[in-house]
């Protein structure tokens, strides 16, 4: 039996004056110091005051911080600057010799930080034409050690145009490692002005090594070259890709290979039977996550008959120098015409098919031994003993008179458990929706919401996926109907390993005139608490803002409150981040008496402290400090330490990023201090529980 349920709610309560509010003698959230972390020079100051910084959304876990300040020349706009935040001081980072300046303009951007505080960016290069226009003229990429920046693409000849123009960039988030060694592209060039393709290289040990296929195979005419990375492991493997040519200048396809301890390997299926008639091979990667820590790869090739027609796709996985096809090949999922098609999620960063322990997740499609596609089959594939476990359900409820049946496995842990869907059926042959499931230690279970207010009348329900974390617990979400054929919006539950509860927000102020209500979810973390939003209405069909809500799975409650809301009852708060400490960060929109928007106010919640705005948590007050307000907050790590970005005493306009760290004594009480239009403590209301049987 699974129980579906609605969680106990803490609903708002509005009032239009001011609110003083003291905490529970339990709060716990700590007193933080506050520091500027953006760049406040006159080089980044316009001659009116005006200053901005933003974060990059990177702290790493010793309280470094990387950003960016806009740069100014009196009133005239000089660009960019990229920084570095380290042990209480801001460093300008970036190249800015004479390259990467033209008339004084400068544009660095910073893209990633590692844990040793090294980062990795790029820098614009410019050229003044002979109008006195000023140019791009390519980027440079560069790495800071923390004390210096570096050029590290490949600056020889055959990067530089005849006219001195160079680019080097990187082109996935997974181009650092925690070692400092870095991935990346530069664009080759015949020695004038011909583009001759790309070329991948790796910086480790202030060494710039160029890597990738480079025989013949992958030679067009011209010397034409062109290879790319997907990503870089903590080892210092590289997941790459190099385009094959005929010999001349076409294409071939493309072939992936591993780059580890100085030698580069082809991976991926290359028989006749991935091999067109004129040679073309069609190979793909995982985008975000096609590389393990033990330099295994998963990834796709496309297959052929012989000639030029598709016959499928296999999906594989490569190993100590072994690719070897992992794709369910028996009869069920074999057309008659030798068709068979695999598939990987390969665009999925939120959605992991392949995990550290060498699972795979993937789909093959089913056939009726004839031409006539039956659905699909989804399968766990285990490389540790070469098993394949096949998901989702086979029962009479999903599969459709005509023996179709189709499931879709949408997420793996590392644990191998496997969050998915499978196709419903009336019956007959029409399709009736999706049941969600959790396969975990051998057993499938549906899970999701199969209410009646999450039924058609005609009995259709859609339950989907949404995240699953290294506990099992699993986050999703349900169409609602209105009793009838009508849909109504979405809710948002969670699988705790027993139950499915319904954990968006509901009421008169969540709910349409018509009936309609949409949560949306935004994160779960490792402790099982969610973050999400609800839309808002005026009572009739208006949507009236957002109201945003935390959901503890161990307390099995709700939790949403409204900072301020217009007199015509328009509010909008938002989570942007959600600690496995169990604290959520993000904003809401604060409102003068005269409905007059005063922007945004950072916000924090825990279920030990309850809705707080940032700002009152600093020792000693914002003004204190020389602050005005905090606008939002974006990140958290597990030093209890926050970044976001705000105003500062006698700005009207632009923004300054802060680092906030928490005292070592945590405060045994604290005032909650919110201005005119906030809204009061919440009472909690239990919510009827409805049980479903499946």
């Amino acid at each position: 039996m699974k129980k579906s349920r609605l969680a106990r709610v803490v609903p708002a309560c509005l009032l239009a004056s001011a609110c003083v509010f003291v905490t529970p003698a339990a709060l716990s959230a700590p007193l933080y110091d506050i520091t500027i972390t953006g760049l406040t020079d006159a080089e980044h100051t316009r001659d009116d005051g005006y200053q901005f910084s933003a974060n990059s959304y990177q702290l790493n876990a010793t309280g470094q911080v990387l950003g960016r300040s806009l740069r100014f020349n009196g009133a005239l706009s000089k660009g960019q600057s990229s920084w570095l935040y380290s042990n209480g001081s801001t460093t300008k980072i970036g190249l800015v010799d004479g390259a990467h300046t033209v008339s004084g303009y400068q544009f660095s951007q910073g893209v990633r930080l590692n844990d040793a505080g090294q980062v990795i960016g790029t820098s614009n290069r410019f050229i003044t034409t002979s109008g006195g226009f000023i140019s791009g003229f390519g980027q440079s990429a560069w790495f800071y050690d923390g004390a210096m920046t570096s050029n590290i693409g490949l600056i020889d000849a055959e990067h530089t145009r005849n006219d001195g123009y160079r680019s080097s960039y990187f082109n996935n988030f997974n181009n650092l490692n925690a070692a400092g060694q870095v991935v990346g592209i530069s664009e080759r060039y015949n020695g004038g002005t011909t583009n001759l393709g790309n070329s991948a290289w790796l910086y480790s040990g202030g060494a710039t090594t160029r890597i990738g296929l480079l025989d013949a195979e992958h030679t067009g005419s011209g010397d034409k070259q062109n290879s790319g990375i997907s990503m870089l492991n903590q080892a210092g493997q590289v997941l790459g890709s190099s385009l094959r040519y005929n010999g001349g200048t076409t294409s071939l396809g493309t072939t992936y290979w591993v780059y580890s301890g100085g030698v580069t390997t082809a991976i991926g299926l290359n028989s006749a039977a991935y091999t067109r008639n004129d040679g073309w091979r069609q190979t793909q990667t995982m985008l975000f996550d096609g590389l393990n820590e033990a330099g295994q790869v998963v990834g796709t090739s496309t297959r052929y008959d012989g000639t030029a027609s598709v016959t499928g796709q296999s999906v594989w996985f490569y190993s100590a120098g072994t690719t070897t096809d992992i794709s369910l090949t028996d009869a069920e999922h074999t057309r008659n015409d030798g068709h068979r098609q695999s598939n990987i999620q390969t665009f999925s960063p939120n959605r992991k098919q392949f995990n550290q322990a060498g699972q795979v997740l993937g789909t093959s499609a089913r056939y009726n031994g004839g031409a006539t596609s039956l659905g699909q089959t989804a399968w766990l594939y285990n490389s540790n003993d070469a098993s394949r476990i096949t998901l989702g359900f086979t029962d009479a409820a999903h599969t459709s008179s005509t023996g179709a049946r189709s499931s879709t496995g949408n997420i793996l842990n590392e644990a191998g458990q496997v969050a998915g869907v499978s196709t419903r059926y009336n019956g007959g042959a029409s399709y009736a929706g999706n049941t969600a499931w959790l396969y975990s230690g051998g057993v499938t279970t549906a899970i999701g919401l199969t209410d009646v207010e999450h039924t058609r009348n005609d009995g259709r329900q859609d339950s989907n996926i949404r995240q699953l974390n290294e506990a099992g617990q699993v986050v999703g979400s349900a169409t609602r109907y209105n009793g009838g054929g009508t849909l109504l919006g979405e809710s948002v539950w969670m699988y705790d390993g027993t139950d499915t509860t319904n954990i968006g927000l509901s009421g008169a102020v969540f709910t349409r005139d018509d009936g309609y209500q949409q949560d949306y979810f935004s994160s779960l973390n490792e402790a099982g608490q969610v973050i999400g939003e609800s839309y808002r209405y005026n009572g009739g069909a208006t949507q009236q803002g957002a109201t945003a809500w935390f959901y503890d799975s161990t307390l099995d409650q709700t939790y949403s409150m409204d900072f301020s809301v217009r007199s015509d009852g328009y509010a909008l708060s938002n989570f942007a981040f959600l600690s496995d400490a169990g604290f959520a960060l993000g904003y809401y929109e604060l409102f003068a008496t005269d409905d007059s928007s005063l922007g945004k106010r950072a916000i924090y919640f825990s279920p030990d402290d309850g809705w707080l705005e940032l700002g009152s948590l600093v020792d000693g007050g914002l003004s204190t400090a020389g602050w005005s307000y905090l606008a939002d907050a974006i990140y958290a790590n597990g030093a209890d330490q926050i970044i976001g970005a705000g105003l500062l005493d006698g700005m009207t306009d632009g923004q300054m990023t802060y680092l906030l760290t928490a005292q070592v004594v945590p405060v045994p009480g604290a005032v909650w201090l919110f201005g005119s239009g906030l809204l009061c403590l919440l009472g909690i209301a239990r919510r009827k529980k409805v049980t479903n049987d499946q």
